[in-house]
Order: structure tokens, then sequence, then C-alpha cells
């Protein structure tokens, strides 16, 4: 442990040492920076100005003086509301108001000043541009405002539901998934890589774990989507909050909001409970997917231990959610959170700080759904489900200073720890089916843990000489995580029975118990610059070095029913080890000069992390053995006995199977590029381009004997239609060709992970989207987003469409491009905004448009290397419903003594309550087009909020 310790501080030296170049104030950094040029009323341009600028968000004041071609810049500011004022002897002093900065972004504030004799001093607001005129990223960001009037959930998916070019597996009504994340959600069609922070800490798989965020604390979010800097490592969404900090005065405030169940409408239709939207336990058809309850209670205070030197804030929360979903309906399904967060911040020096910074939080979930075979399910009764609790922390110490009028420096380290425990509710055997969701039976007694530290630093130098002005910047960072994965016991007597349309079909039986843990070692640099080459040019240009190193802990596999003798792992330090340079490059360029009109660029590598899972199956230990039979119910009792199973395992997890990485396995990567147009109106800002992101060179568990090439006994079996299960000769569908492998290649093999020669997705989105700063009473965010997708998946919305997510057999072919990629199109429309209406009444409505997800109905295939799923029509012979909803939230404030406020709130989800169906059964069978997710009806919440 010493060693480890010593070792991270020596990562965070080297961060903040060895970083030399990196672009300005880059979008993935929390800060963002104000610069301009201040000119006379001749036009010329005036050097030697005093520009400070103060803010509720600053200790103290920060100055930059004027240099000779008038610029100046502020660099390294928390995101917020300043105040600038420029001074010069001679001249009446100009002071901006409400100057806002955003994280990332630059916010470029240009100015006149006035010959003293001539004019009294100038206080005006703010009449920047909307547009960056410096950076390339594409970004949606929110502040505390915007995101107290957002209706919903009061999470991150919240805030990801109304930012351009992401589209959800499935919707939250009114907080109904608000703890209990139901699918994922694609950036521009590309799915995953996706990397959250908190304060700067990376929170990577937080919803995996459903690890609860404070949102009451929360001060800005930004939502990175696209053409980053070489800051940040990959190419997914990228969302970043800050948390509220304390002031130089005392403040608080408490939310309240509450649901009952009694105020929620009904939406299922006739045609879907005909369709398989089924009650139970006495609960009718139509009462499957309501809400039978939430509460959302949000208390936070703040201010200075001593002024301009020593601030603190404290947020605590408690959630609860109660939901009903149509593949559980037996009872509601409960959701409890506690958590709180406490941050300090101290000044060092005469513009250094430290911050620190805390948020534990627990969450509970007496009934958690879910199967082993199966990403969604139908679970029969309480029995098949298991109670889940959830426990993490993050923690952070962060270090900053302006080192000299040029040269910025920070170094931060902290952690992200959780884990995630499952104990069965029942000890009956238990039961999966291949051709319908039903599951029942007990669950598993299993936990997962996470553990990752996170270490980063950099350097900031603004350089102006005879080739421009370049803000060069270096950065650096190491994240050391170790996961773990122990299946303490599988299912009862460690069978699992798998069923085909009821009948007995395989068999899994389990080597509990067992623990697997893996772990990797990330460093990283990044060189950037951002050279100003003109008023009206700026070329970010940067490079990124990336290590990863994957390790195995010692670890162990002890006795069990089915694994007689114990097993030792020695620790493997140097698993795996890849080193990648990736270039990043984008240009702005201001075609007419007045900071209005921008015609942006951007191309970029992004090398994709390997990841632990990688480490897990290169893991002899792997985090659940089982071996994988054909089972004959002799006595048919529906009860596996010794002696039922076939003679060799169809697969096999663990064990003398070692799985292995390719010597030659590289790191799969993405090519992306962007073009973009943006015009700033006054009040309103649009634009419009193209994003085209390239996935390459991927890697897959693959069989080393059961290659592409020895799948070479070709068969036609027959689509048995919506009503068959299975692919058979008598069938009098259409003719399916399938292939397999000779019955004498069927011995135990070793699995290799490796690149696949097929394995290139693309996707291409074009987006149109327009804002419109609150002036006039009103405010407006909108966008649209169209995309195409050529991509590769083994399923989608928990619907498995085939075997493997690459074509590394002949089955992974049928009915997609020969190259085994889906083809198809999406596209959404969001809007939301916030009007002052008559009696002070403050109206945010927020509209969701979502095109269904494109699906083809799929079939089993029985061969000899087991049963396998197949697609009896390509991905886009059919779609999902398409989803519009409408929420709308209606606030009135009351100004108190004191300057206190009290508000009281009303907010309607799915205010035309309609019903679309989020999810349905695809595989061919009784329920085909069984309706698994269905969109919650109309629902209200009201509230209170008090501020002081």
């Amino acid at each position: 442990m010493f060693r480890q310790t010593r070792y991270l501080g020596i990562c965070a030296g080297c961060a903040l040492v060895c970083a030399t170049a990196a672009a300005g104030q880059s979008a993935g950094d929390a800060a963002g920076s104000i610069d301009g040029t201040v000119r006379d009323a001749s036009g010329a341009v005036l050097s030697q100005v005093v520009v400070r600028a103060v803010g509720p968000a600053l200790m103290g004041a920060r100055e930059d003086v004027s240099r000779d071609d008038g610029f100046y810049r502020i660099p390294a500011l928390a995101p917020g509301d300043y105040e600038l004022t420029f001074t010069r002897a001679g001249f009446e002093q100009a002071i901006r108001r409400d100057v806002r900065v955003r994280s990332g972004a630059t916010t470029t504030i240009s100015i006149t000043l006035t010959l003293e004799a001539l004019r009294e001093n100038v206080i005006v607001g703010p009449n920047a541009s909307a547009v960056d005129r410096r950076g390339t990223s594409l970004a949606a960001v929110m502040d505390a405002q915007e995101l107290s009037d957002l209706p919903g959930s009061r999470t991150v998916n919240a805030i990801l539901s109304v930012a351009p070019g992401i589209q959800f597996a499935g919707f939250d009504v009114g907080g109904n998934t608000a703890l209990a994340p139901r699918g994922g959600f694609s950036g521009y069609g590309f799915p995953g890589y996706n990397r959250p922070t908190l304060e700067g800490i990376d929170i990577s798989q937080h919803l995996r774990f459903a690890f609860p965020l404070d949102y009451g604390s929360f001060d800005q979010a930004w939502v990175g989507l696209g053409a980053y800097g070489s800051q940040l490592p990959s190419p997914g969404v990228h969302v970043q909050v800050l948390a509220k900090s304390g002031g130089e005065r005392y403040r608080g405030s408490l939310y309240a909001g509450y649901q009952s169940g009694d105020w929620q409408a009904r939406n299922i239709d006739p045609g879907q409970v005909a369709r398989g939207a089924a009650g139970g336990m006495g609960l009718s058809a139509r009462d499957v997917n309501r809400q039978d309850g939430y509460q959302d209670v949000n208390a936070d205070i703040g201010g200075f231990f001593v002024r301009s030197s020593w601030w603190w804030y404290a947020s605590v929360r408690d959630q609860r959610v109660s939901a009903r979903v149509v593949s559980f309906p037996v009872s509601p399904i409960d959701t409890s959170a506690t958590i709180g967060s406490v941050k300090t911040t101290i000044r060092t020096g005469s513009n250094g700080t430290l911050v620190l910074y805390t948020h534990p939080a627990i969450a509970r979930q007496p009934i958690h759904l879910g199967a082993f075979l199966r990403g969604e399910a139908v679970n029969l009764s309480t029995d098949s489900t298991s109670n889940r609790e959830a426990r993490g922390l993050v923690w952070k110490a962060e270090w900053s200073a302006p080192l000299s009028a040029s040269l910025l420096a920070s170094a931060r380290v902290g952690q992200f720890v959780v884990r995630r425990e499952d104990l069965p509710r029942a000890s009956s055997p238990r039961f999966e089916d291949l051709a319908t969701p039903a599951v029942d039976g007990g669950n598993r007694t299993w936990r997962e843990s996470l553990q990752r530290t996170h270490v980063s630093g950099s350097l900031g130098y603004l350089y102006e000489g005879r080739g421009g002005r370049h803000q060069l910047t270096a950065g650096g960072e190491s994240l050391h995580a170790i996961a773990a994965e122990t299946w303490y016991q599988s299912y009862a007597g460690d069978v699992l029975h798998v069923l085909r349309a009821g009948a007995p079909a395989e068999v899994y039986l389990f080597q509990t118990p067992s623990e697997s843990r893996s772990g990797q070692w990330w460093h990283s640099a990044s060189l950037s610059d951002s050279w100003y080459a003109h008023d009206r040019l700026t070329i970010n240009g940067g490079l990124r070095y990336d290590r990863f190193r994957l390790f195995l802990p010692a670890q162990q596999h002890p006795t069990g029913r089915f694994n007689a003798t114990p097993q030792t792992f020695a620790p493997v330090d140097r698993l795996a080890v890849w080193n990648a340079v990736s270039p990043r490059i984008g240009a702005s360029f201001d075609p007419v000069g007045n900071g209005r009109t921008l015609i942006k660029s951007s191309y970029g590598i992004y090398r994709l992390p390997p990841g632990t899972d990688v480490a897990f199956n290169a893991n002899p230990n792997a985090p659940v053995w089982w071996e994988h039979y054909e089972w004959t119910d002799s006595n048919v009792d529906r009860l596996w006995q010794p002696g039922e199973e076939g003679l060799a395992p169809l697969e096999r997890r663990g064990g003398i199977a070692l799985e292995s990485l390719d010597a030659d396995l590289e790191l799969g990567y993405v090519r992306e590029a962007t073009a973009h147009v943006e015009r700033d109106f006054g009040a309103v800002n649009l634009s419009t381009g193209v994003i085209w992101r390239g996935e390459r060179q991927q890697g897959l568990r693959q069989l080393s004997d059961r290659s592409f090439e020895m799948f070479t006994v070709s068969t036609i079996l027959r689509d048995p239609g919506p009503g068959g299960t299975t692919l058979a000769p008598g069938a009098d569908g259409p003719a399916v060709q399938v292939f397999d492998v000779p019955n004498i290649s069927l011995v135990p093999s070793e699995p290799v992970v490796g690149n696949v020669a097929r394995s290139n997705s693309d996707y291409t989105t074009w987006e149109v989207t327009a804002a419109r700063r609150f002036t006039d009473r009103w405010s407006l965010a909108a966008s649209f987003a169209h995309t195409w997708n050529r991509d590769h998946a083994s399923g989608y919305l928990g619907q498995a469409v085939r075997t493997n997510e690459y074509a590394v057999t002949p089955n992974d072919l049928i009915n997609t491009d020969e190259q085994g990629r889906h083809v198809f199109r999406t596209w959404a429309a969001k809007a939301h905004g916030t009007w002052m209406a008559p009696w002070g009444l403050r109206v945010t409505p927020l509209v969701r448009y979502q095109s269904g997800q494109p699906f083809g109905r799929t079939v089993l295939a029985r061969l000899n290397v087991g049963t396998v799923r197949v697609l009896a029509e390509p991905i886009g012979t059919r779609r999902q419903d398409s989803v519009t909803l409408v929420d709308l939230g209606a606030r009135k404030d009351f100004v108190l003594r004191g300057g206190r406020r009290a508000s009281v709130f009303v907010e309607v989800f799915n205010l035309f309550n309609v019903n679309p169906e989020q999810t349905v059964s695809w595989a061919s069978g009784p329920s085909f087009l069984r309706p698994l997710s269905i969109v919650p009806p109309r629902i209200a919440r009201v509230g209170i909020r008090m501020d002081w």
C-alpha cells in the first residue's frame, strides 16, 4: 500500500512538472476565460488598460493589463457571472456587468473607452457574442438556475435528455428511473466510452453501479458532445459537473418535491394488453407502468469561515422512488438514496486556491430485476429478483494558482470508490427461457466493486511573439483502477435451468464461490496550442499520449460443488501494455470579423481505452466459473440431475479453459471529423453542421478453434414465422442458410481476445441547434439531429439480435450488410426554455421527440455449437414506437423579509398521456411484440423551494 501511494504521489508530481504545452482553455477544463480587445473612440487599440474581474465565484479579484495590440486575457475563471472594470489614466472607467463565463469556453468582451473629459463612467450590461470565438468543441452548458428550472428526475440523465444529439434507450417520466436508470444512451449515434467527472474526478460507470448524485449541489454542468481537444481521452459524451462553493455571504436553500400515485393517469391500451402487457397478483394490466410515489428533499448551506480566504459548503439529499414496470407486474419497485456533499475552498498565497471535496452516497433497491441470459427479462415473482444495495464515495483535493501573469498551474488527486451487492429473495431452482423473456426462481448472492484513483495536473502559458499569440497548455494524468466481481453463490444448487418455450434445453453448472480481480494503470500526457493566428482565425492543435497497462493481482478460486480442487493464481504485473499517440486539430474562422459568424471544423483520433473487462476476459480466474451443457431431462421432472448433461460442455468459463489476449491485439480507435457554421443574431444563436465518426480495429473474445473459417457445414433451414421460435427444415417460411462446425471440432477451446477483421462502424449526423438567451422574459434551447448508422451490435435495448457483437462467424452476417453491420437511421428533436408569464409565474416547458428504434425479428437456430440467435429480418424492417413527450413546470416566487425567497411549483410530466412502447420483444414465438417497457402515464409533482 505504501509503495502504491508513493507511486501515485510521483505521478502527481510528474503530471505537473512535465506538462509543457496544451491548448488554451480547453473544452475539457472546468474553468473558462475572458478575453477581448480595448480601443478608443477612434478605433485605435489601447495598451496599459487595467482589466479587473470580480464575481461571487472568485476569491478577491483577478487582473490583466492590455498589450500593445489592446488584447487582454483573464484565464482560469470558475464558471459564473463576473463584473469587469476597465481603467486607464485619461479615460473614463468602464464597467461591464453580468459577464457569463461557462465551463471550457472563452467569453470575448471587447470595449471602447472614452476620453475622461467627454463622458462619465460607462456601466453597461453584456453584449458579447454567445459563440465561442476560440474553441471548436461541441458542448452544451447549464448553470445552477437552468438546472433548477429543468423539470424532470434531477439527475445527470435529466441534463443529458436536453443536450443535442443524445438519444436514450428509455425515457424518464416524473423521476420513475431517477434511481434505477434503464437502458443507455448514445451521442450522435455512437454508444459507449462516455466519461462523466464530478469536480474533475472520473466517475465512469456510476450509472452501472447506480451511484446517485447530489443534484441540488450542482453549480454548472458541461456536456461535451465531440470535437474535443487533446485533454479529453475518448469520443463519447463527457459530462463535467462542478459543485457549488461557499462565498462572501451565508446562504442556503431547501428543495422538496412530492408525487403521489393517486395523481397519475393510466395509458396502457387494450392492444398492448392483448400483446402481453399483463397484470398479476391482483394488479390490473393498466397499472403495471405507474408510479406509486416519489419524494425528493434536498437542502444546502454555505458561507465563509474567513472572508475572502476560507469558504465552506454542505448539501444533503434524500430521494425515494416507487415505480412499476411492465416486465414486473407483481409490485412496485422501491428505490431510495441518501446523498451528501461537502466542499471547502481555501485561498493560498495571493491568488491560489485549495479545494477539498467529498461526496458519499448510498442507494437501496429491495426488488431488483435481472437475468443471466437476457438484459431485458420478465420476472414472474419477487422470488426471481434480488435485494440490491450500492454504496460509494467521491473525494478530491485540488490546488491551482497563477504563477505569473502568463503562467498557470493546477494539480488534483481524488478517488471514486463504489460497490453494489445482490442478495437473493428465495432459494428455489432458477429457470430462464430462450424463447420468452420469462425468468423464475431464486437469484444469486453477488458483489461487484470498483476503486479508481485519479491524479492530474496541468501548466498553462500564454506566449506572445512574432508568430502570433499562443495559449500553450500541458496536462498529464494517471488513473489506477481495481475492479472485482464476487459470486458467493450462484443460483440454487449452483444450477441454472435453461428452457426453450418451456421445455428443458440446456443447463449451466456454476463453480462458486468465486472472486475475480483485475486492474489497470492509465497514464497520459497532452500537449496543445491554441494559436491566435489572426483576430479572425484560431487554430487549435494538440497531441495526446496514452499508456495502458493491464495487470492481475494475486487471487484464488476455492472449492465448491462442481470444483473439488482449489486453484491459486500468481499476480501478473504486465498482462498487456499499449502505447498510443492521438493527434487532434481544429480551427475557428470569423469570415466577417465581427465575431457573429464563425466557421468551425475539427479532426481527431481517439484511442479507445481497453477497460478492466479486457483483463477479466484474459484472467484464468474468471468473474464467474461455469460449464454450459445440453440438457436431457431423463426423468421429466424439470430439474437437472447429475448425468443429464451432455458428454462435453458447449462452452465453459474459468477453470482449465484459459482465456488469453492475442499477442498482436491492437487498441480500437475512432476517427472523428466535424464541420459547423455558427451565427449569433444577438439574442439568438444558430448552428448547423455535420459530425462523422468511424470506429475501427475493435477486439472481441473469440474461440480459437471456432474461427470464421471453421464454420464449414452449411444447412438450409426455414423461418417458422413470428409464431415459431426455432429455425427448422419443415417450417413453411423463407429459407435461411446457417453455418455450423463439424462435431469433431467440439472439443474444449481456448477463448482469445483479438482484433476482428469485420469491425468497422460508421456514424454520420447532421444537426441544427438554436439557443436564445434569457431576454425580454423568455429563453429557448432547441435542437434536431439525424443520424445514419452502419454499426455492429449483438443487441439493442436489451434485445439480443445475434451471438457476437462483431461478425466472427458466418451466422453473424445473416440479414446484415457484407461487413456484418446493421444499417438504419434515427432522429431526435428537443426543446426547452423559460417564460416569465404574468402574475410572476416562471414557466418551463420541455419537449422531447425521438424516432423509434429500428429492429428486426429474431429466431433461434440449434447447431452443434449450441443454440444461437440470428436475425430473421434485417434491422430496420420494423421500427418501435416513436416517442413524443411534453413536460411542463410552473413556479411562483415570493420575496420575504431579509432578502429571503420562497417558491411553490407544479410540474406535469407526459402532459398528453402518450403511451409509446419503449421496448418490445423481438424474439419469434408466443411473446413476439410483447411490450416490455411502456412510457409511464401523466403524473404531477408539487413542491416548495426556499432560498436565503
